[in-house]
């Protein structure tokens, strides 16, 4: 759930401060109406437009009001006002002390493709091959960034103090949203992530409150999630996920379940992407739980299940011991009080799946029709066939 904000705001902080050092630390010493005229130059170069009114420029810095940046009919960045902070640690040398952006807007769009904004994201690959950027620290108040999607509008309330992502914290507030596409529907009430970092590493909570959500043919009502990260090399190292959730209801092809509580911890060797399978791929250890009431698919279930693991992973190959219990469980065979399972499971590199264990049953019961047919009568030969019932 934290991986793709992590990797997002990483480049997303660089293309903006870029796009203010470029804007204003470049043009501190000339004239206002001059200044204005190197911001649309400086933004024309690189496929933007941009507009604004410098008020003040001076040897400490330069700010710059009503700051717009336009991509065509698209205002991916806007600011109320936006500061650079200038020192002189050696004459005719100026250093970038500070970043102050009030109320900045930031626009994109979201989709299977990712996260995109309207090119403004092309200023951070222009530093590639120019070393390391030394970012100053940024102060972003009561910024907001929305995402246009297939779905409807998804928007945020963003706030960032520091050098983040090497020093500094993050918070981010989703806003309540009802979003409902062609095979998809989601309404959360609630939604944060708050990030600090300090010296490289990462750390931080995030949590969703979700009323709904329907992707195809899976459904689910009223979610709670909340996990904590912690991630070493500004992501780029060794990363651990603890998470707590639950379900109310569940609804799947084939079956339902409801009051589902998970909780768990998870490490990796980085950061993981998204997919399914970078994530198996990254993952070094597993620490879980699941439990669940009224678990039915396609006629197995049970009155409550827990399902524990403890597994360990290298390169996508995962394996460990896991432990099932289930009461009042039945099956088309029949049923059992109290039904459990030890052994191991195992999931190669290339996906396949493997259970070695031991199961045992109590109060179990046999459906009438396998019944008969191992009690059916055996048919003794001679004068012992009047005893075959």
């Amino acid at each position: 759930m934290l991986a793709r904000p992590i990797r997002w705001v990483r480049w997303t902080v660089l293309a903006v401060a870029i796009l203010l050092i470029g804007v204003l630390a470049t043009v501190w010493l000339l004239r206002k109406t001059v200044a204005e005229r190197a911001l649309a130059g400086w933004c024309a170069e690189r496929q933007l437009s941009c507009e604004g009114k410098f008020v003040q420029i001076g040897s400490d810095g330069a700010t710059i009001r009503d700051l717009k940046v336009r991509a065509g009919a698209d205002v991916p960045f806007e600011a109320s006002e936006a500061s650079v902070r200038l020192s002189w640690p050696r004459l005719f040398t100026p250093k970038l002390r500070g970043i102050i952006v009030d109320k900045p807007v930031v626009r994109g769009t979201l989709d299977e493709k990712g996260m995109r904004f309207f090119g403004l994201e092309n200023l951070a690959g222009q530093s590639d091959g120019a070393g390391e950027l030394n970012l100053p620290a940024i102060e972003i108040t009561d910024g907001r960034i929305f995402f246009a999607t297939e779905a409807g509008e998804l928007s945020a309330t963003v706030a960032m103090h520091g050098t983040f992502p090497k020093k500094g914290t993050l918070d981010i507030k989703l806003d309540p949203a009802a979003l409902k596409g062609a095979e998809s529907e989601f309404n959360w009430s609630e939604g944060a992530i708050s990030l600090v970092a300090d010296m490289g590493r990462i750390s931080g909570n995030a949590n969703i409150v979700m009323e709904r959500a329907d992707l195809k043919t899976i459904s689910i009502t009223d979610a709670v999630f909340a996990a904590r990260i912690d991630a070493a090399d500004v992501g780029d190292g060794p990363m651990t996920l603890n998470w707590t959730g639950s379900v109310a209801d569940g609804v799947f092809p084939g079956g339902h379940l409801s009051a589902v509580r998970t909780t768990g911890e998870a490490s990796f060797t980085e950061l993981p992407s998204l997919s399914a399978n970078d994530a198996l791929a990254a993952l070094t250890a597993a620490v879980f739980t699941v439990e669940s009431e009224d678990v039915l698919r396609d006629g197995y279930g049970a009155g409550t299940l827990n399902l524990t693991g403890d597994l360990k992973g290298d390169a996508g190959n995962i394996g460990g011991p896991v432990r099932l219990t289930a009461s009042q469980a039945v099956a088309p065979q029949g049923g059992a009080g109290v039904l459990s399972s030890n052994g191991i499971f195992s999931r190669s590199a290339e996906g396949t799946l493997l259970y070695v264990g031991r199961a045992s049953a109590s109060d179990a019961n046999v459906a009438a029709d396998l019944r008969q047919g191992l009690t059916a009568p055996v048919a003794f030969p001679g004068a012992l066939s009047d005893h075959g019932n």
